[in-house]
């Protein structure tokens, strides 16, 4: 199975704005994007992007694994086991579990204790059709935390739709 990682340009992301990624499959936002200061890191052939902010404390990370469907149980555990093998102490929690425009989908937040240092994270996974998503913004010391609630507002209202199907349609009703 080929796996691709596409780099996706959130920051055109609008309200009701979808922007097509994998054949037939869009993804969308309600709502805009919170405000920051950007620079954007990644392979000039976009197979990776990032976004840091000011002061490198915190970034923003699209993925698309094309062709890929993750198992979302599985995904969660090879987390965990990383976050726990990298951190003195690491916590993951779920916030939702509950599908995404009828695709299967996890929304959780992991924080990593090394030495002196707490991050935090939130991640949304969504399995799609013709690929698996994954969304996640990090504050890599949680005490300069700013914007959580209106990341987290994003980052749960990140939708995939489908052309090709009813059941995944993109639309008004799309959430």
């Amino acid at each position: 199975m080929r796996v691709v990682v596409l780099a996706v340009l959130v920051f055109i992301f609008g309200s009701c704005n979808a922007l097509e990624f994998v054949e037939g499959e869009k993804i969308s936002s309600e709502i805009s994007l919170p405000y920051g200061s950007w620079k954007s890191f990644g392979a000039e052939d976009g197979l990776s992007r990032t976004w840091y902010g000011d002061g490198d404390h915190e970034a923003f990370q699209v993925l698309i694994a094309k062709d890929l469907q993750y198992d979302l149980r599985k995904t969660l555990l090879i987390a965990e086991q990383v976050g726990r093998s990298s951190c003195d102490e690491y916590e993951a929690e779920i916030v939702s579990a509950k599908p995404v425009n009828n695709y299967p989908a996890v929304l959780y937040y992991s924080t990593c204790v090394k030495g002196d240092k707490k991050s935090l994270a939130i991640h949304n996974l969504i399995v799609a059709s013709g690929a698996s998503y994954a969304f996640a913004k990090y504050w890599s010391d949680s005490s300069l935390v700013m914007n959580y609630s209106a990341w987290l507002d994003y980052i749960s209202n990140i939708s995939v739709c489908s052309a090709q199907t009813s059941l995944h349609a993109c639309g008004a009703s799309s959430k």
